[in-house]
């Protein structure tokens, strides 16, 4: 992520395109890694698994976040508007473009892997191997450590411009070690529902297993709200009680013209 100047004059729509791209290849990686595991018959490995994505999100965000801020995730632009650090007339077109770019890398695996591959891996899309309350606990708390992380690492001007990239992959491919073989996370609630739209139920397109997904969506969006409303109040207190000034150093802030 970049400081604002980087991003400020990008037009809407370059910002709309680029979270479909960011979203599109993190999505096309992180299921893509699912369903060659499995087609693979292990090869890729849960460490693979979990880096794939992990060093996609960290090579998006250095590519794209001088243009879009680098949100990626319905879950982050939801927390970044709730804490006012991001315009709330951008959070809908935010959101289409990451589900659209979610869509296509689906499709693609459809017409690359073919539907007997993708198809017993639901698209590498999120089952979990827990009860539905396990399941939510843990999306809270992994949802709750890549917000932290997000907030911290792209608010706080102290911190230098390489080191948002880095702190957040490492963070989603950590996650993902260690709920995949739980929760079956893949840290982004963003791939699932597409996954199983493209799916389909018997060919016909009707969204599939999506009634297993409130889990990976309520725990996302409210460690997401948490996670914003507790830096927010962090740094109030902060800049109130210490004379640090809470400014920021990124460009979640820019699409405000």
């Amino acid at each position: 992520m970049q400081p604002p100047r980087q991003a400020v004059s990008r037009r809407p729509w370059q910002r709309y395109l680029a979270e479909f791209i960011g979203t599109f290849a993190i999505v096309f990686v992180a299921c893509g890694a699912v369903i060659s595991d499995a087609a693979s018959g292990g090869a890729v490995t849960l460490l693979g698994i979990a880096l794939a994505p992990g060093l996609m999100v960290l090579a998006m965000i250095y590519a794209l976040g001088p243009v879009c801020a680098a949100h990626f995730n319905p879950a982050v632009t939801i927390g970044f508007a709730v804490s006012r650090r991001f315009p709330w007339r951008h959070v809908a077109p935010y959101i289409l473009a990451q589900v659209g770019g979610a869509l296509l890398a689906s499709a693609l695996h459809l017409l690359l892997y073919g539907r007997d591959v993708a198809m017993p891996v639901s698209f590498g899309a999120h089952i979990p191997r827990v009860a539905a309350p396990q399941a939510i606990g843990f999306e809270i708390v992994f949802g709750f450590f890549l917000m932290f992380v997000i907030m911290a690492v792209a608010t706080d001007k102290r911190v230098s411009a390489p080191v948002p990239g880095l702190a957040i992959g490492l963070t989603v491919a950590l996650a993902i070690m260690f709920g995949g073989p739980i929760s079956g996370r893949v840290h982004e609630p963003r791939p699932q529902p597409c996954a199983g739209r493209v799916r389909g139920r018997r060919g016909t397109g009707f969204p599939a297993h999506l009634h297993r997904q409130p889990d990976r969506w309520c725990g996302d969006r409210g460690a997401g709200l948490r996670s914003a409303a507790r830096w927010v109040a962090a740094r109030a207190v902060r800049a109130g009680g210490s004379g640090v000034t809470a400014r920021s150093r990124t460009p979640l802030r820019s699409p405000t013209s």
